[in-house]
């Protein structure tokens, strides 16, 4: 009997920080767990990898030219990579190739390969409608989704669907979105994470809450400016202390940039919260993360009503009740009763954010005992979805495979 192979591409991973690496990691311990005599596992990066992840992760092919959302990006480079992966592995129409993070340019390649005898079978994930804007603001603008609609429309006119597999995220609009444009029911696949060091650092202590804690990459639509400029304003103790990790700044204008900053620099003199910079690396990501009795996610609704939050899964699955802005996937998670929370109303405007959150973080702390006893009950559930071998199995049984071994 033949191997199956299975093939990995993340272009997104460089460093040892962030989703991506955590899900190549993942893959790494399910590689290494399979029965080797019936599966072959392959994992591939982006050509400029660090140092240490190739340490991390010795396996690893540093082989895409390009990253999703690189500028340059195109679908004749990404077809050239995937078109030189497939011929140094060999790769047959019995193997499979998948995408954890895709979007157009993707597809577009995947579209052009899927002409041609003897491909592998694909699965692209896709994790967002919108590509990353300089200014996130834009895609206020009715003419942007009308022309990624249309971007995503060409690239699905004509796919072969027999040995190309298209699936979204579990956040309900861009499953619709794409769906509609595509003319298929897409299929959901959850997102993997470490579940091992989130369970090891869970802590289901049912307490008075004392820590809240924002966490995410610096870009606009995440609420930093919102949330920072709430904490200046703070003038009533709730009887928590704050953390923040700030990662580079992105997408904002230069002049909210230059405020946000000095905003920053304020609060680091606040004996109540603390300001770590920089991104984490997975063990201490996890150990900050369990350390928040509440993490805060102010999202801006027109971002996150069409993806889904890493972070909110990460807490769902770890216990921890959320604020999040309403409008969002997350908020509807928790209308449909699927996990704990708060909702408060978002708004641009610092001030009226004030007022907004301030109403939902006095809800939060009234009722938490009743978010926390609530979230532990919902938590085993995001657990196993968030496992790389229910994962894995997913993607196998998206693409219509169903031989996977153990050891």
């Amino acid at each position: 009997m033949n191997k199956l192979k299975i093939c990995v591409i993340e272009p997104n991973l460089r460093s040892i920080t962030g989703h991506v690496y955590t899900v190549m990691k993942e893959f790494q311990k399910y590689f290494q767990g399979v029965n080797n005599n019936q599966i072959q596992g392959i994992m591939c990066s982006h050509i400029d990898i660090m140092e240490s992840v190739r340490r991390e992760i010795p396996d690893l092919v540093p082989i895409a030219t390009v990253s999703c959302f690189q500028p340059g990006a195109n679908p004749d480079n990404v077809e050239e990579y995937l078109s030189r992966v497939i011929k140094i592995f060999d790769l047959t129409m019995n193997d499979v190739i998948i995408m954890p993070t895709a979007h157009i340019n993707e597809i577009e390649a995947v579209k052009r390969l899927s002409t041609k005898n003897k491909v592998p079978k694909f699965l692209l994930q896709i994790h967002q409608f919108f590509p990353p804007f300089n200014n996130a603001d834009i895609i206020l603008d009715n003419n942007i989704g009308n022309e990624i609609s249309r971007k995503f429309l060409r690239a699905f006119d004509k796919l072969n669907w027999e040995c190309v597999n298209v699936a979204t995220t579990e956040a309900p609009a861009l499953h619709e979105s794409l769906s509609i444009i595509s003319n298929k029911d897409l299929p959901t696949l959850s997102v993997p994470f470490n579940t091992e060091q989130m369970l090891l650092r869970m802590n289901q202590a049912v307490k008075k809450p004392t820590r809240l804690g924002f966490f995410g990459d610096g870009r606009k639509e995440k609420g930093l400016l919102q949330l920072v400029y709430f904490l200046r304003k703070l003038n009533y103790d709730f009887g928590l202390t704050y953390y923040l990790n700030v990662q580079p700044l992105r997408c904002f204008s230069s002049s909210e940039t230059e405020f946000l900053k000095m905003m920053l620099i304020e609060l680091n003199n606040a004996a109540d919260v603390e300001i770590e910079y920089g991104e984490l690396d997975e063990s201490v990501y996890y150990e900050r993360l369990a350390s928040c009795d509440i993490v805060v996610l102010p999202y801006h609704p027109s971002h996150y009503k069409i993806r889904c939050s890493g972070i909110a899964i990460e807490c769902a699955a770890m216990a921890i009740p959320v604020l999040i802005s309403n409008g969002t996937s997350v908020a509807d998670e928790i209308k449909d009763g699927r996990r704990s929370g708060i909702i408060f109303n978002f708004s641009a405007d610092p001030n009226q954010f004030n007022s907004y959150f301030e109403e939902g973080l006095r809800n939060m702390l009234v009722s938490y005992k009743e978010h926390k006893i609530f979230a532990i009950k919902k938590s085993s559930g995001y657990q196993q979805r968030s496992r790389i071998h229910y994962y894995v199995q997913s993607c196998l049984e998206t693409i219509g495979v169903s031989h996977v071994g153990f050891n």
